[in-house]
């Protein structure tokens, strides 16, 4: 099987004075138990503690099935398509992954019980506890147990719910559930972090017995982080505050939403969107909210939008609700149209998938403060990093992250260009040499007075990263 994930990072810099010194910190660094650069090989049977259970696996799974987009980065990045019996809820995939998901059957959403358990898995590995809910897949009839035993009580967000992952351990299968999304809140990570990406994929690394793998894996996304703190801190000014973000997830995101209040789900405390913005130097407004039930995104009436006075509003692209829907949401509600974010064009675009706690979260931070970088303090965006279409309407990044550039898109008949209010952000981007894209990140020109601070913060983020802060 072949490893994947080095593709996007060959255009990077060689790196500056930070990383070597965060590269020597990391190698000679104890994580999460186990020698940095030291990959024993898997020892089975092999005994995974995950949420709430404990999964024995005999030896290597050969059949996983696999739900959802960050479970699935992560097993192919690790050349594990092989593996892979089948995904599901996958709508889009990081580019240079597509050859590995071409290998194997897909579900839109999650198939039958009947369709599952035809294909015989011996694993199950998702992102989210949703795919070991009974009323999604009826596993109690799939296993002929009477009921499955844990069942959570309703919230404002939807009625009681029953999981089956103890009763899947019970017939052999093993199972593994990224911990932020643990069907019980107690047992989510009170602060989740990098260090709970990297648990989830050293784990991974274990249960496949592709231990080096996973240790490239997190190299790469320890490198992209550095660099995302980097470009930020060099626009650092005395005195100078984050910029202030506003994560805009979906805008029915509850199951009962009104004409007069559609319920739209922002990035809340604790989740992807919020690391993505610390590590991008950017503040997320509503990084309080959801702390009682970790959440990674939570409800905010557009009424207690405007309050919050962002410089830059995140669009997450969705197969259900495009970028340029919210778009055209913004620009016609008087709640949202004289926000200064809007009547400036600051908007960011970003892809669903790419902000799952999975591989392309570092990548993600990096081409993200790379973004902000050039609508706030208009810097050139890298060619080495940014695409361009044809009509310069937008620039895409190799995380899938884009802006728009010399005009707005359509909505249905909609012109957005004449619709909102302000004027195109008029990017350049240009191809920068090694030698200019590190003179960039340490301050020539309009950023050199962020040039010490970039240094210092890129030392203090290797620190944090390596023992897991």
């Amino acid at each position: 099987s072949k490893y994947t994930y080095k593709f996007l990072h060959q255009q990077h810099p060689s790196p500056p004075r930070t990383m070597k010194l965060y590269t020597a910190l990391f190698a000679s660094s104890t994580i999460f138990g186990r020698s940095a650069g030291v990959s024993a090989a898997t020892d089975y049977p092999l005994e995974v503690s995950n949420c709430h259970l404990t999964t024995t696996v005999e030896k290597t799974p050969e059949r996983a099935f696999v739900a959802s987009s960050g479970a699935l980065e992560i097993m192919l990045a690790m050349g594990l398509e092989d593996k892979i019996v089948a995904s599901s809820w996958v709508k889009e995939v990081w580019k240079p992954l597509m050859p590995g998901f071409e290998t194997f059957p897909h579900y839109p959403k999650y198939p039958t019980h009947t369709e599952m358990f035809d294909l015989k898995p011996d694993f199950v590995y998702a992102t989210y506890s949703s795919a070991f809910d009974a009323s999604k897949i009826d596993y109690a009839e799939a296993l002929d147990v009477e009921t499955c035993e844990l069942v959570i009580a309703s919230n404002v967000y939807g009625s009681n719910r029953t999981y089956c992952r103890q009763e899947l351990h019970d017939a052999g299968i093993g199972t593994y559930l990224s911990t932020g999304y643990c069907e019980l809140v107690e047992h989510r990570p009170e602060d989740m972090g990098v260090k709970d990406l990297f648990q989830e994929v050293d784990d991974i690394g274990a249960i496949f017995d592709v231990q080096d793998k996973a240790e490239k894996m997190k190299k790469e996304i320890e490198n992209d982080f550095v660099y995302a703190q980097q470009i930020a801190s060099a626009g650092e000014k005395d005195g100078q505050e984050p910029l202030k973000v506003l994560w805009f997830d979906m805008y029915n995101g509850t199951s009962n939403p009104t004409p007069d209040d559609p319920q739209p789900y922002v990035g809340a405390c604790c989740g992807g969107p919020q690391i993505i913005l610390e590590h991008a130097g950017a503040k997320n407004v509503f990084e309080n909210q959801g702390v009682e039930d970790r959440r990674v995104w939570d409800y905010v009436p557009l009424d207690d939008w405007a309050a919050t006075d962002p410089d830059l509003i995140v669009l997450v692209e969705l197969s259900t609700e495009g970028a340029a829907k919210k778009l055209s949401i913004l620009c016609s509600d008087p709640r949202t149209r004289d926000m200064r974010a809007v009547q400036e064009r600051n908007f960011i675009v970003v892809p669903f998938a790419a902000t799952n706690l999975g591989v392309r979260l570092g990548a993600l931070a990096y081409n993200f403060a790379e973004a902000m970088a050039a609508l706030a303090r208009g810097s050139p965006l890298n060619a080495l990093q940014f695409t361009v279409d044809p009509d310069r309407s937008e620039a895409t990044s190799t995380s899938g992250a884009k802006v728009w550039m010399d005009k707005f898109p359509k909505f249905e008949e909609i012109d957005l260009e004449e619709f909102c209010p302000g004027t195109p952000k008029k990017i350049e981007v240009k191809e920068l040499s090694q030698a200019e894209e590190v003179a960039g990140v340490f301050g020539s020109g309009a950023a050199s007075a962020g040039g010490v601070a970039g240094w210092v913060m890129g030392v203090f983020l290797g620190i944090s990263l390596a023992f897991g802060l």
